[in-house]
């Protein structure tokens, strides 16, 4: 069974090789038909030969590859993951939502909350995780309590910045390390790193060395940063409930108080990671478990 792939292309082109090396009995393919005419010249010639088409994401609006999709009467799936939840709602509320690929799709979400969210816009989504960690564990002691975040550039209020910032001037003695933004026209306090873009073994290093990592965006799908961080062994601040991390509204009196309760709580078991959170983690985040169970529903899709 040939089946191809479009979308994001940061997770279309992680699907096809997970689902490839994973799924050996059938072909996965990906077009990138967003941003490349080799692509969507692929994407045309193979879709005859094709069972169906994994989308990365959630299409709400206009698809000239999918319209040549349901003429050939394709089977389509729709994998929900975060901008495009947005996108879907703003447009149901104006009225202006294009449903024809919806209807005509399986609609899986890659975050638990995306079923509550796209009932607005009269999307039934089945939560599907699709987060692995290649590492996990942690045999290190921290040297300090440190607070390490994403912030992209660019998106920095989207990202919470502001509470970030708010959070440093508050405990001018504690250590944050900000990833992603390089903090380019920024008022950043003196206790706060901006290392900009690093690579997947800094990126590493730096879960294993800070005892909590923040994440306070706007709107978020299941961030692979937080399935990283536990596996880690950090604590984690998100804005969203889910297991085992600590749930703040964007608020900076919550995000301090949060803060200072963990570094008690770190202290008291000696400034070792959290060991439940790793172990949590081995089954949570396994590679053959996540990506098995995610082609469970895409076949059940294409071949329902």
């Amino acid at each position: 069974m040939l089946l191809l792939i479009n979308g994001i292309p940061y997770f279309a082109e992680k699907m096809e090789t997970d689902f490839n090396e994973l799924d050996p009995k059938n072909r996965y393919i990906y077009c990138n038909t967003y941003g490349s005419i080799w692509g969507k010249v692929k994407f045309f010639v193979l879709l005859p030969f094709a069972r169906g088409v994994i989308s990365a994401n959630g299409v709400s609006d206009r698809s000239r590859a999918y319209d040549w999709l349901l003429l050939w009467k394709k089977k389509l799936v729709l994998y929900w993951q975060g901008t495009d939840v947005q996108i879907a709602v703003n447009l149901a509320r104006l009225g202006t939502i294009n449903r024809r690929y919806i209807d005509h799709a399986g609609n899986i979400g890659v975050a638990p909350w995306f079923v509550e969210e796209l009932k607005e816009a009269k999307v039934e989504v089945k939560y599907v995780p699709y987060g692995y960690v290649k590492h996990i564990g942690n045999e290190s002691t921290y040297s300090e309590f440190a607070v390490l975040t994403y912030i992209a550039t660019g998106a920095e209020d989207f990202y919470g910045w502001q509470y970030v910032r708010a959070l440093a001037l508050a405990r001018p003695y504690l250590k944050i390390t900000v990833v992603g933004s390089n903090g380019e026209g920024l008022d950043v306090p003196a206790n706060v790193s901006m290392l900009g873009w690093v690579d997947e073994q800094k990126m590493l290093d730096l879960f294993r060395s800070h005892a909590v990592f923040v994440r306070l965006t706007e709107h978020d799908g299941k961030a692979f940063t937080v399935a990283q961080a536990l596996a880690a062994g950090c604590e984690v601040i998100w804005t969203y409930t889910y297991k085992h991390c600590h749930t703040i509204k964007r608020v900076d009196q919550e995000l301090i108080d949060c803060i200072a309760a963990l570094e008690i709580e770190v202290k008291e078991r000696g400034m070792r990671p959290n060991a439940k959170l790793i172990e949590h983690s081995l089954t949570a985040y396994d590679r053959e478990k996540v990506v098995g169970n995610l082609l469970t529903n895409i076949h059940e899709i294409v071949n329902g």
